[in-house]
């Protein structure tokens, strides 16, 4: 289970990671002349990416007959992508009202890489925070097992009486309180 977990997140962030210079591949076939549909399926044909593999199966679908946004958006789903389903919604507002597919395709390629770089820099900027939630939550174990090893009398009621099991359940449930707490501060999203 915990292997296919870590599959999965590395497809996921796979496809985020390619999808600003996918978009922006299918901009620039747009701008040479070629239809969406066209410019979707050379990317999809000639690219190797998990952005490619997904919209290799949403091309299939809308040859079955789905529509063109509802195929996108069920890759966007699929991905737990909110950068696509921007992206499917610019398209989506442009077949109605018109306007440069591929400037806005371009556009929202820059946004997405945006919002990517500003995603790397907070993560850097908490990484001390995240650190500091090791340290801190590590500390009081560590002390017990030096004291468990040169002082053993020290911690000997927390297993020789009644009010030392109480205290190590309210430790435990204390810590892990602290833990959730500390862990809520440092994450930020953007």
């Amino acid at each position: 289970r915990l292997y296919i977990q870590r599959k999965s997140e590395s497809i996921l962030l796979a496809f985020e990671r390619d999808l600003p210079s996918s978009l922006t591949l299918i901009a620039a076939s747009l701008s040479a002349g070629l239809s969406f549909l066209q410019a979707l399926e050379t990317f999809a044909t000639e690219n190797k990416s998990e952005v490619a593999r997904q919209f290799r199966r949403a091309l299939a679908e809308i040859q079955m007959g789905t529509p063109v946004e509802r195929a996108l958006n069920g890759v966007a789903h699929r991905m737990k992508s909110k950068d696509l389903e921007w992206a499917v919604f610019a398209f989506s507002v442009q077949r109605e009202v018109g306007g440069s597919l591929a400037k806005i395709l371009a556009t929202t390629a820059e946004t997405i890489e945006s919002r990517a770089e500003i995603r790397r820099e907070v993560r850097t900027l908490s990484a001390e925070g995240r650190l500091s939630s090791y340290v801190l939550m590590a500390l009081p174990v560590g002390i017990f097992v030096f004291l468990l090893f040169l002082r053993p009398q020290f911690i000997s009621m927390f297993w020789e009486e009644q009010i030392g099991h109480i205290l190590l359940a309210f430790i435990a449930l204390s810590m892990a309180v602290a833990w959730l707490w500390i862990r809520r501060l440092i994450r930020i999203t953007v």
